[in-house]
């Protein structure tokens, strides 16, 4: 029975949700049918994913079963739709969900519902790896960039990489299927937020960086679930109503052609799965599976952390410090919120980076390669000037425009200012400023709705490279030491055990620093702390809560328990970063 709804889930969706509704039971009933059918991963893989190159080549017909993996970018007005009318012919009533706008038969009672439109992008930076595991390379080889090649200053990516790119294939095309109706109908209009929109909702901040959006209907009270930058899993049918994209004269309320379903597709949502993890793999930080898969990896842990580290150290041009440094930064995330401190996290400057080395290719594509979500971006004038960094609200269009930080949890952001010249921040380009440098210390998004402000937790790894000491108050700035060219990182690709290196970094940085750090070590590190104040008065709070942070997570990479020695480890590699500031 299930392997019949599976297929019919897949291969006749349309059919098994008027099946569901002729129950009585609604919108319920089809997503119970739906999960069942569905329940085996192998039959969800099998669904088609729903992006604009597979619908502007037809490779996926309106009325599929279809799934999206987004980012809630913006959470619309409900919409009120014909939910039902009465046949004429039996007297008995028929529930019309899952479509644009229903085909009512003329004159016939109705009833008007309500359903939740939701803007979804994909996750901006999101490795293909993580997206679509089942499309994913041999683990010994890296994957190549899900967009275009992010480009920083005049470096061009090394050969090596474009070659590699070059050989990715396209997302293979799927079944396709379409149902259609004689019925002689009326088009019953939906409410005007289906119309509303522009090509401008098109244009994201983050440059170089494949994102495409879907509008998403949900039924019922599954949108209560759900917030702003909530990274889901959607199935349901994708459709496609030519109505709804063409431009009407008589409407002058709208100034703009609205996106056609190739640009910006629908989908009516089934069901959902909210995602707590990238990857199917992985376990959610801090819970009891991570606790585990961090038990079954603790024999390997030094193993997998020397691999990690080296490298690290030849992408960064032998510099073994920054390589130490950029693993700590990689391990690291918020961890608690206190009052208006946020636990956890830390930001890196590498300093000394000149914009005419492969430097900053080579690491956003190691970056890539090991982080589930990764996005370079430029801090140059004009971006700063022109760019968008904070959501705003856009009152002309009743839409919440995005920014470049508004992006999912757990994103490793690779700030360039290596491209930064001398010249003028404009007004625009001093708020964007502020935003960013408000992210990096308090882990805290303002959204800007003009009349008012409102602020948003975020989760956002910071690493920059500059020239000198960046804008940005960092809370490491290391000094960089490269004694080679980081393409020799390609010489030791080959043979890398990748996969398990993404699993310990995420394993890793998934425990809880409560769990790393023991009682019987407090005593240890106070009496190393008072000791340190004693040689240097300069020293305070700030500094020794670094300290701290960095000692946790040392211990993390580690793999056990904190104790002194991490501290140790830690004021020893602080040292040499020091004496490299002098």
């Amino acid at each position: 029975m299930v392997g019949r709804e599976a297929d019919s889930a897949i291969h006749a969706p349309l059919a098994l949700v008027e099946d569901a509704l002729a129950t009585g039971n609604g919108v319920v009933e089809v997503e119970s049918r739906f999960r069942t059918a569905l329940e085996h991963p192998a039959m969800r893989a099998q669904v088609p994913r729903l992006d604009p190159g597979a619908v502007a080549q037809g490779r996926i017909m309106p009325n599929t079963l279809v799934r999206f993996r987004g980012l809630v970018q913006d959470m619309w007005n409900p919409e009120y739709y014909v939910g039902s009318y009465k046949d004429p012919m039996t007297g008995s009533w028929k529930q019309t969900h899952y479509m644009d706008c229903a085909a009512v038969p003329e004159n016939t009672e109705t009833q008007l519902m309500e359903r939740k439109p939701l803007v979804c992008i994909s996750v901006p930076g999101e490795a293909r790896w993580c997206a679509a595991p089942e499309e994913e390379q041999p683990a010994h080889e890296f994957p190549a960039n899900t967009g275009e090649p992010q480009r920083f200053g005049h470096s061009k990516r090394p050969r090596d990489m474009q070659e590699e790119d070059a050989e990715m294939s396209d997302v293979p095309s799927e079944k396709e299927t379409d149902h259609a109706s004689d019925r002689r109908t009326r088009r019953q209009p939906c409410n005007a937020n289906t119309f509303e929109g522009s090509p401008s909702m098109l244009h994201f901040p983050w440059k170089g960086v494949d994102v495409h959006a879907c509008l998403v209907k949900l039924y019922g009270d599954a949108s209560e679930s759900l917030r702003l930058n909530d990274v889901v899993d959607f199935y349901g049918l994708f459709t496609v109503t030519p109505e709804l994209t063409a431009f009407s004269e008589n409407d002058s309320s709208f100034d703009e052609v609205v996106p056609p379903g190739s640009q910006l597709p629908r989908l009516h949502c089934i069901f959902f799965d909210k995602l707590d993890t990238p990857c199917p793999d992985f376990a959610a930080p801090e819970s009891h599976n991570i606790l585990q898969q961090a038990n079954i990896l603790k024999s390997t842990a030094e193993e997998a952390r020397g691999a990690v580290v080296e490298l690290l150290r030849v992408t960064l041009g032998g510099d073994s410090v920054a390589a130490e440094y950029l693993l700590l930064q990689l391990l690291s995330r918020v961890q608690r919120r206190t009052g208006e401190m946020t636990l956890g996290c830390h930001s890196l400057n590498l300093a000394g980076c000149e914009s005419t080395t492969p430097l900053l290719e080579t690491l956003l594509y190691i970056l890539q390669a090991l982080c589930p979500r990764t996005i370079a971006v430029p801090m140059t004038l004009e971006s700063f000037n022109e760019g968008k960094w904070t959501p705003k609200k856009n009152y002309d269009t009743g839409r919440l425009e995005p920014g470049i930080l508004q992006v999912a949890a757990g994103t490793q952001m690779l700030l360039d200012e290596t491209q930064m010249q001398a010249g003028n921040l404009g007004e625009s380009g001093l708020r964007g400023l502020e935003a960013l440098k408000l992210v990096m210390e308090t882990q805290q998004l303002e959204y800007d709705f003009q009349y008012y402000k409102m602020s948003m937790p975020t989760d956002i790894a910071f690493t920059i490279l500059s020239h000198g000491k960046s804008l940005l108050a960092a809370d490491t700035v290391v000094p960089m030491k490269m004694q080679s060219s980081p393409e020799e990182v390609l010489t030791i690709l080959k043979g890398m055990p990748v996969a398990k290196l993404r699993s310990y970094l995420w394993t890793m940085r998934g425990l809880s620093h409560d769990a790393i750090f023991q009682d019987s070590v407090k005593e240890g590190i106070e009496e190393r702390i008072v000791t340190m104040r004693q040689k240097d008065k300069n020293l305070g709070p700030k500094d020794f809560h670094r300290l701290l942070n960095l000692s946790k997570l040392m211990a993390a990479s580690h793999g056990r328990p904190m104790d002194v020695s991490d501290w140790d480890r830690v004021q020893v590699l602080d040292a040499e970063r020091r004496s490299r500031l002098n």
